[in-house]
């Protein structure tokens, strides 16, 4: 009987250009034997050929077959099969270099510092002979240091005795086996301004170790593991020792990382945007002018209460409402107060017998009234009606703005899902690529496909970045609408798991939307609520029932006058020069006497006034206020038809996006289903690597398509509650009136 031993390491190294330090947590026995045992049972088969069990005294599990033995150990660094003294020996390194390319593109450093647990079996001479050549061919230079279980890592770290230049070089790699101490680790690195990487990943990068690889780490170290299984059973009796494909050249784009976020502003550590966005920051604080979670009733009500447009256009309304009493004012008494000072020629102010002084100054006191005059009032009844037409198109533009943020508001979270679908798209390629290099170190695959999945991922990385750049603009857009800094985040709320799509909304219509009499009712019922609600067809009728008061006035303009009182009363407050006083009288009785003006003068008119004629104006007033009123009702018809054309199209918008929305999310998770079935089927050597990228590429534009669906129904439902003058966010009537 052969007896091969298997043991797991979990790898422990890091390069880059910032020291990076990483922790994680010990992995489970539990876990790593059940995913030991998932992936021998897929890809060696034969499942009732082999018996797997714990095995307590030598490692996590034992798997029996007819002539062989194999023990799954973890151990320190590295994976190896490490045969006993009658046993054939299989070597194989788990895949550390996409960890130390990752590290040498997030920090630079060229020398990495490997703490690793001094009783691991990892250490023998060829072990760290094996993780050195892997680092070296990336660039990086290994130093391997022991941490025994009395000396923790922390204190490792404090004994290093960098100097500056070294400092300025090196980062630091944590093994899983000694990660534990993430807290203590991350301060002593913090003293020395040393970047580490966590071989354990997110937990210790959580606790402040800058960064590790957020991947599965125990199904990738699994599926090694069946593959050195796979490939001993093929193999024939005691086969030559060899080692198993390291992986030649680093792929760094296999790799997803964490990265903590203040740990990387304290080191100064600068990303391209490109890195940023494949880098999951952890630990960042919210930007000082974040928001609370921003729902899309929130959009809705923030854009109508600071839309600087809207604002704006009420402003103008209420500006213009002050026509209103523009035109009472001409119906109210007026009081003017003169003041005059006159001066005339000396012979007629002497001619005037006493009733001219030559220089007088005066106050005069004038008032008018009008009591009647139908032109008048028939402007304060037209500006009336002006201004509830102008109040209604103000509605019009509020519902406006309302829509807009509101479409705005799913477009940026329509831009956020497809940022997630390009990421995890990205991810699963990542997967892939990671599955070809398996398949090329057993030799059930070549270089090719690693080279095609390689190319797919920078294509992820590019759609990526523009789905990125899709979503700040969304977000630029909606908080234009919303007055808000352009700059601001938008935080919404995270998908739940019983709305992922966040449709609950619309779901409610469903029986309404599927039956076809039903929907004949609804969309009945909706149609004249539109019909009855437009806040257009309301405006439209305000400006018929002005014109119908500018014609009764150009009619009754031949019949009625105009009555007005005005009054006047003028003090004279000084006289000089001649004409002061009148002439003395002749001597003699029976002489000419004079009399003088009074110093105070009064007068009091009634007037009334009808024209009989002003050359045609009023007629020409009359007809044009007639044809000016059947325009505005020809409006009126073409207003009322198109919000009823806007109620109905939105109906059968509303209809078609809920079965399409329906049929796309059908379609994404048939594509899903498929992809996952392609992709273990690529795994375990059954497929090839063109129905891998077709299957993918399926999945991904099904899953934008069923995505976009989701939004375009929330969009329509937008649509038909501004199509009937209201929003259920808006008003608990038009609330109350969707419930039926």
């Amino acid at each position: 009987m052969h007896v091969l031993r298997i043991v797991l390491c979990a790898l422990l190294l890091v390069g880059a250009s910032h020291p990076i330090v990483a922790s994680s947590a010990a992995t489970d026995d539990a876990s790593i034997r059940a995913s030991i045992t998932r992936e021998v049972h897929a890809l060696v088969g034969d499942e009732d050929a082999w018996t797997f069990a714990p095995d307590d005294a030598d490692g996590l599990l034992r798997i029996d077959a007819a002539d062989r033995t194999l023990i799954v150990e973890p151990s320190g660094l590295g994976l190896q099969l490490d045969a006993r003294a009658d046993a054939d020996t299989i070597t194989a390194v788990a895949v550390v270099a996409d960890d130390l390319d990752a590290f040498r593109r997030l920090t630079g450093r060229t020398q990495v510092i490997a703490l690793v647990p001094a009783s691991s079996t990892a250490l023998d001479a060829a072990s760290a002979d094996r993780m050195r050549r892997a680092a070296e061919a990336i660039g990086l230079s290994l130093r391997v240091v022991p941490v025994g279980s009395d000396v923790g890592a922390a204190r490792i770290i404090d004994d290093l005795a960098l100097d500056a230049d070294q400092a300025a070089r090196a980062g630091v790699y944590l093994a899983p086996t000694v990660a534990g101490e993430a807290t203590a680790i991350a301060g002593a690195l913090r003293a020395r301004d040393l970047p580490a990487f966590s071989g354990r990943g997110r937990h210790d990068v959580e606790a402040g170790v800058l960064a590790g690889a957020d991947r599965a780490r125990v199904q990738r170290l699994a599926r090694r593991v069946a593959l050195a299984v796979l490939d001993a059973v093929r193999s024939e009796a005691s086969p030559a020792p060899r080692e198993a494909a390291i992986g030649g050249k680093a792929a760094s784009s296999s790799t997803a990382l964490v990265m903590h976020h203040g740990t990387r502003e304290r080191l100064g550590l600068r990303l391209p945007w490109a890195v940023r966005l494949t880098v999951e920051l952890v630990g960042a604080p919210d930007p000082p002018d974040a928001d609370a979670i921003l729902t899309l009733d929130d959009a809705m009500r923030t854009a109508i209460a600071a839309n600087l447009d809207l604002t704006a256009r009420r402003l103008r309304t209420a500006a213009d409402g002050e026509e209103i009493s523009r035109a009472l004012s001409a119906l109210r008494p007026r009081v003017d107060l003169v003041a005059q000072g006159l001066t005339i020629d000396e012979d007629s102010a002497a001619a005037s017998f006493g009733n001219q002084p030559e220089r007088v100054l005066q106050a005069t006191g004038e008032a008018s009234w009008v009591l009647f005059a139908e032109g008048l009032r028939a402007n304060v009844d037209i500006q009336r009606r002006l201004q509830l037409a102008r109040t209604l198109e103000l509605e019009q533009t509020r519902l406006d703005i309302a829509l807009d943020a509101g479409l705005a508001y799913l477009d940026a979270l329509e831009a956020a899902a497809f940022e997630r679908v390009e990421r995890a798209n990205l991810t699963l390629s990542r997967a892939d690529l990671d599955a070809a290099r398996d398949r090329r170190a057993i030799g059930a695959g070549g270089p090719a496909d690693v080279a095609r999945l390689e190319a797919r991922i920078a294509q992820n990385r590019q759609r990526l970045v523009e789905a990125h750049a899709a979503r700040r603009g969304a977000e630029l857009a909606l908080n234009q609408l919303l007055a808000r800094p352009l700059d601001r985040p938008l935080s919404a709320p995270l998908p739940d798991d019983e709305d992922p799509d966040g449709a609950a909304d619309v779901r409610p219509l469903a029986d309404a939307l599927t039956d076809p009499q039903r929907f004949d009712r609804f969309r009945d019922r909706h149609v004249a609520r539109a019909l009855a609600e437009a806040p257009g067809i309301a405006a439209a009728d305000a400006l018929i029932a002005a014109a119908d008061r500018r014609l009764l006035a150009a009619q009754r303009a031949f019949v009625l006058p105009d009555v007005s009182l005005a009054g006047s009363l003028t003090v004279d407050l000084t006289e000089s020069g001649a004409g002061t006083a009148p002439p003395a009288a002749g001597s003699g009785a029976g002489g000419p006497s004079f009399p003088e003006q009074p110093d105070e003068r009064w007068s009091l008119a009634l007037r009334a006034t009808l024209p009989l004629y002003a050359g045609g104006a009023r007629a020409v007033e009359r007809t044009q206020a007639d044809l000016d009123r059947d325009a505005l009702r020809a409006q009126r018809a073409t207003v009322a038809q198109r919000a009823e054309q806007r109620a109905r199209a939105a109906l059968i918008n509303l209809e078609s996006a809920y079965e399409s929305s329906r049929q796309a999310s059908e379609a994404a998770r048939a594509a899903d289903r498929a992809y996952a079935v392609v992709r273990d089927g690529y795994a375990a050597g059954r497929e090839t690597l063109t129905t891998l990228l077709d299957a993918q590429n399926t999945a991904r534009v099904t899953r934008l398509r069923a995505t976009s669906a989701v939004y375009a129904l929330r969009g329509r439902w937008l649509d038909l509650q501004r199509a009937v003058g209201g929003f259920v966010a808006l008003d608990p009537d038009a609330d109350a009136f969707v419930a039926q």
